[in-house]
């Protein structure tokens, strides 16, 4: 049978289990123990959600601009289209800052 291993006795502070808690939270990990686990041993895992969830968003932001209906038409001009492009600019923008981990 195997050795059943004591607990990790540590005593964070404050400021250190709210970083936590939301750091978590914003890496949509289910326990603090898989996002510390995560985070100790592959560091950059814990932002890939946040990452993630802006290249999709960028994505579909492309696809509403740059879609053609049936036409052959741009579904988005004018002060729509720069509105759209905006959107995408400020998406690439984060994606940048969070690879630089700004």
């Amino acid at each position: 049978m195997p050795k059943k291993e004591t607990p990790w006795k540590i005593y964070p502070t404050a400021e250190q289990k709210a970083a936590i808690a939301a750091g978590q939270t914003a890496a949509r990990y289910s326990t603090r123990s898989a996002y510390i686990i995560d985070c100790v041993l592959q560091e950059p895992s814990a932002d890939l959600s946040r990452i993630a969830a802006q290249i999709g968003r960028l994505g579909l932001l492309a696809n509403e601009f740059l879609a053609e209906d049936e036409s052959h038409n741009r579904r988005l001009t004018g002060r729509r289209a720069d509105k759209a492009v905006r959107k995408i600019i400020e998406a690439c923008d984060a994606i940048t800052d969070e690879l630089r981990g700004d």
